[in-house]
């Protein structure tokens, strides 16, 4: 399935069926416990199709213009749908297996010229902190702050928003 879904050269519906398949495996506790975790290569290999989702995403004048948080200019299905699938494999895998595979991959991502792979490292450090919650990430925030560029200011600070609500609610769940 994995291989179906790093295949560009199929169909978008094809691929994200693919990855709907993996990702609910990997939900699947009661089933499959701990089948993913065991596979560092195979979570590594999905990680990075679901960032190569992200990168799908247009620099619509629009955007520049957006007054709130949920506008979605220059948003397309792909960079939907890889937001939702790395939530729910960050947090379905938890920290201790999304974060070296992060820590990994998104140092990668923000080395590169284009805008859209720091954009993506961005998004995607959002999207695993309720998943990772529990694992610091400081070390990986710090490295992303030393290299914001424009726009993706605001991808920072909307994760920063995300980490903090989830720290939040995690310490009040422990004090209750």
């Amino acid at each position: 399935m994995l291989q179906v879904a790093e295949a560009e050269a199929l169909e978008e519906g094809t691929r994200h069926l693919a990855i709907e398949f993996v990702v609910t495996l990997a939900e699947a506790r009661e089933r499959a416990p701990g089948m993913m975790r065991k596979l560092p290569q195979f979570v590594r290999k999905l990680f990075g199709v679901l960032m190569n989702l992200l990168l799908d995403i247009e620099d619509d004048p629009a955007w520049h213009g957006a007054e709130d948080e949920e506008e979605d200019a220059g948003e397309t299905s792909n960079y939907g749908f890889g937001q939702e699938c790395l939530d729910r494999l960050s947090i379905s895998l938890g920290g201790n297996t999304i974060v070296p595979v992060a820590s990994e991959l998104l140092p990668t991502y923000l080395s590169a010229p284009e805008w859209e792979k720091h954009h993506a490292a961005l998004i995607a450090l959002a999207q695993i902190a309720e998943g990772c919650s529990k694992v610091p990430l400081l070390a990986v925030v710090l490295l992303l702050f030393t290299r914001l560029l424009g726009m993706c200011f605001w991808c920072f600070l909307a994760f920063l928003f995300e980490a903090f609500v989830f720290l939040c609610i995690v310490r009040m769940n422990v004090r209750m």
